[in-house]
């Protein structure tokens, strides 16, 4: 077996490792989140990685946005200390990885480009949860409008549907009751949540419970309105999302299609790609090609993209 072989196959037998390591952390950490431990039991690597190194990232604003970010992605047990530390393994593994393809320029960007896609999946989790929530807004309008109409107040009717909502209705609702169990204003606590979960729909119903914790009114009439008015607009767009399906997922094939080509290539001619990212007519034919895919999923996702 070639150096250069046996290279890449190490470098790709780290980065499954540390993806694995990285789900077994995860789990270990949605464990302790039942068990209603989240910031303890942390031994080893990342019991040090919770001390200084996480208390150095958080006093940063970068480090304190990043965390935001983290729990607005429904990812509380990872820590801004952790997250950096994944990013930079997943670097020096990819650009390890991709130097036994292509030149070492190349290699950079394609590590560059690593970083990029693991914010990107940050922001893809983060609009998945501000989804999952928005779709369960008809049924949190409909809990709060009944626990109000039964004498409850405000504060706890939003306890109660903590309780009762699933993920992650529950998790943001048990934070805003947290906070305002710790002497936050009802008024601060519900701007938090739309903060992390910003949507039109959210905004509505923020409005109207602070209007009415300021001035009273009719919650009741308003919240019922709200639930159909929203249960109107979630049928709409799940319509709207299955017409352009197959459009989207037809035009993401198309630029799998050519990645995969690119490998394909290399395999029937070894060293190919490392060639052709080695001499400037290569480069200039490599970087026009990854513009044209890159504009392509732009005008895709533009095109697609449902506002909520």
């Amino acid at each position: 077996m070639r150096p250069v072989t046996s290279l890449g196959l190490l470098a790709l037998t780290l980065l499954v490792a540390v993806t694995g390591v990285w789900y077994l952390a995860r789990g270990a950490a949605d464990k302790r989140a039942l068990e209603g431990d989240t910031g303890r039991g942390r031994t080893g690597v990342r019991g040090w990685l919770a001390g200084g190194p996480n208390r150095a990232v958080r006093r940063t604003q970068w480090g304190r946005r990043l965390e935001r970010r983290l729990l607005a992605a429904n990812l509380p047990g990872v820590l801004p200390a952790e997250a950096v530390v994944v990013v930079a393994v997943v670097v020096v593994a990819v650009t390890v990885a991709a130097s036994t393809l292509v030149s070492s320029l190349v290699a950079v960007i394609i590590a560059v480009a690593a970083v990029l896609l693991l914010r990107q999946w940050l922001v893809w989790r983060e609009d998945q949860q501000r989804v999952a929530f928005v779709g369960q807004m008809p049924e949190l309008a409909r809990v709060l409008s009944n626990a109000t109409s039964a004498g409850l107040s405000i504060r706890t009717a939003i306890e109660m549907a903590g309780e009762e909502l699933a993920e992650p209705a529950r998790t943001e609702l048990r934070r805003c009751a947290r906070s305002m169990a710790v002497g936050t204003p009802l008024e601060e606590a519900l701007l938090q949540m739309e903060q992390r979960l910003p949507g039109r729909e959210l905004s509505v119903l923020v409005g109207t419970l602070v209007i009415s914790s300021r001035s009273g009114g009719s919650l009741i009439t308003a919240l019922r309105d709200i639930a159909a008015t929203l249960e109107d607009r979630k049928e709409l767009k799940r319509e709207v999302r299955t017409l352009l399906t197959q459009a989207t997922y037809t035009g993401y094939l198309v630029v799998a299609l050519g990645v995969g080509l690119l490998f394909m290539l290399n395999t029937i001619s070894p060293g190919l790609l490392k060639t052709v990212t080695s001499t400037p007519i290569g480069l200039l034919a490599l970087g026009f090609a990854v513009c044209s895919f890159g504009i392509g999923m732009l005008l895709i996702r533009r095109m697609t993209r449902i506002e909520t």
